[in-house]
Protein backbone atom coordinates (compact mmCIF):
# COMPACT_ATOMS: atom_id res chain seq x y z
CA UNK A 1 0.00 0.00 0.00
CA UNK A 2 1.41 3.63 -0.78
CA UNK A 3 2.03 5.81 2.27
CA UNK A 4 2.84 8.79 0.90
CA UNK A 5 2.02 11.00 -2.32
CA UNK A 6 4.41 11.21 -5.06
CA UNK A 7 6.32 14.66 -5.97
CA UNK A 8 4.44 14.73 -9.12
CA UNK A 9 1.41 14.48 -7.15
CA UNK A 10 2.66 17.15 -4.86
CA UNK A 11 3.95 19.87 -7.69
CA UNK A 12 0.12 20.05 -8.38
CA UNK A 13 -0.75 22.51 -5.48
CA UNK A 14 1.18 25.90 -5.01
CA UNK A 15 3.40 27.27 -2.30
CA UNK A 16 -0.22 28.66 -0.26
CA UNK A 17 -1.04 25.18 -0.94
CA UNK A 18 1.14 23.80 0.35
CA UNK A 19 1.64 25.88 3.39
CA UNK A 20 -2.32 26.40 4.59
CA UNK A 21 -1.90 21.77 4.60
CA UNK A 22 1.71 21.43 5.91
CA UNK A 23 1.28 24.38 8.94
CA UNK A 24 -1.73 26.12 8.67
CA UNK A 25 -1.21 29.13 7.86
CA UNK A 26 -1.88 30.89 4.45
CA UNK A 27 1.23 33.50 3.52
CA UNK A 28 4.87 32.06 3.25
CA UNK A 29 5.70 35.85 5.23
CA UNK A 30 3.59 33.59 8.63
CA UNK A 31 6.07 30.66 8.54
CA UNK A 32 9.75 31.86 8.67
CA UNK A 33 11.08 28.78 6.97
CA UNK A 34 8.85 26.40 5.29
CA UNK A 35 10.15 22.42 5.06
CA UNK A 36 7.53 20.50 3.16
CA UNK A 37 7.48 17.07 3.49
CA UNK A 38 5.29 15.12 1.30
CA UNK A 39 1.90 14.43 3.43
CA UNK A 40 1.28 10.82 4.75
CA UNK A 41 -1.71 8.77 4.91
CA UNK A 42 -2.33 9.92 8.60
CA UNK A 43 -1.42 13.34 7.83
CA UNK A 44 -4.21 13.79 4.92
CA UNK A 45 -6.85 12.26 7.08
CA UNK A 46 -6.27 14.66 9.71
CA UNK A 47 -6.20 17.61 7.96
CA UNK A 48 -9.55 16.32 5.94
CA UNK A 49 -11.50 15.98 9.51
CA UNK A 50 -14.32 13.63 9.97
CA UNK A 51 -16.99 16.81 9.65
CA UNK A 52 -16.95 16.87 6.43
CA UNK A 53 -15.91 13.59 4.83
CA UNK A 54 -16.48 10.24 5.06
CA UNK A 55 -14.49 7.51 4.22
CA UNK A 56 -15.45 3.73 2.52
CA UNK A 57 -13.52 0.90 1.37
CA UNK A 58 -15.15 -1.90 -0.73
CA UNK A 59 -13.19 -5.11 -2.00
CA UNK A 60 -11.96 -2.89 -5.45
CA UNK A 61 -11.77 1.06 -4.35
CA UNK A 62 -11.96 3.21 -1.85
CA UNK A 63 -14.31 6.03 -1.90
CA UNK A 64 -14.34 9.52 -0.27
CA UNK A 65 -17.80 12.02 -0.37
CA UNK A 66 -18.09 15.11 0.44
CA UNK A 67 -20.69 16.57 2.82
CA UNK A 68 -21.88 19.83 3.46
CA UNK A 69 -21.72 21.20 7.04
CA UNK A 70 -25.33 20.19 7.28
CA UNK A 71 -24.90 17.05 6.79
CA UNK A 72 -26.25 17.07 3.25
CA UNK A 73 -24.07 14.15 0.60
CA UNK A 74 -22.51 16.59 -2.09
CA UNK A 75 -22.18 15.33 -5.74
CA UNK A 76 -18.03 15.69 -5.06
CA UNK A 77 -16.88 11.68 -4.35
CA UNK A 78 -12.93 10.50 -5.32
CA UNK A 79 -12.47 7.36 -6.39
CA UNK A 80 -9.32 5.26 -6.09
CA UNK A 81 -7.56 1.31 -5.58
CA UNK A 82 -5.43 3.25 -3.85
CA UNK A 83 -6.14 4.92 -0.18
CA UNK A 84 -3.55 7.46 -0.46
CA UNK A 85 -4.64 8.82 -3.68
CA UNK A 86 -8.73 9.13 -2.88
CA UNK A 87 -7.08 10.93 0.42
CA UNK A 88 -4.90 13.06 -1.94
CA UNK A 89 -7.98 14.22 -4.37
CA UNK A 90 -9.90 15.07 -1.14
CA UNK A 91 -7.32 17.39 0.29
CA UNK A 92 -6.92 18.91 -3.17
CA UNK A 93 -10.49 19.32 -3.10
CA UNK A 94 -10.52 21.11 0.45
CA UNK A 95 -7.82 23.24 0.00
CA UNK A 96 -8.91 24.81 -3.22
Amino acid sequence: MKQHITQKQWDELDDEQKLRLCYGVDSIEEQSSPIFKLPNIGQMIEFLGEDLFRMCNTRTKWTIASYEKTGKLEEVKFKSKELCNVLWEAVKYKIT
